[in-house]
């Protein structure tokens, strides 16, 4: 009996984690991913490069080339986005269009119920406001870049 007991504390202890572990992923997970789609490809682009020369050893010199580089390229980033989003919305709601027609009067109910759902979902992500986090190299003015 004590041996039961001990057991199913055991087995009760490792579920709690589980159920703890698999909630807590989910909403790092969807903090992250809304983190990367609110952020813009600039500031992504921003942060590969960040990361890239993370623990490498540069000079202050070089620090204020780099960020003239990544100021002068962010806008053919933009524009490249902006291009895809444009794109990648008007083959979304092809698609949305294409699918309604082939399902029947009652499922077309439950899909426009869903669909609305769904777009204010995403209005709603959209809305929340960009933080800069401490991060006082966003929003410099571009340093003026030298014939090198």
């Amino acid at each position: 009996m004590k041996n039961l007991k001990i057991w199913s504390g055991l087995v009760t202890i490792f579920l709690l984690g589980v159920i703890v572990g698999v909630v807590t992923s989910n909403i790092v997970i969807r903090r992250q991913f809304e983190g990367f789609m609110r952020a813009g490809p600039g500031r992504i682009q921003h942060r590969l490069v960040m990361e890239t020369l993370g623990g490498i050893d540069i000079t202050p010199t070089q620090r204020a080339r780099i960020d003239s580089i990544m100021t002068f390229v962010k806008p053919g980033i933009d524009k490249i986005s902006s291009e895809f989003f444009l794109n990648m919305r008007t083959s979304v709601e092809f698609q949305m269009a294409e699918i309604r027609a082939v399902l029947d009067n009652e499922q077309r109910i439950e899909f426009d119920r869903r669909e609305k759902k769904l777009r204010e979902k995403m209005k709603r992500l959209r809305g929340k406001q960009r933080g800069r986090r401490n991060r006082p190299e966003i929003g410099k003015p571009p340093l003026p870049r030298d014939g090198n």
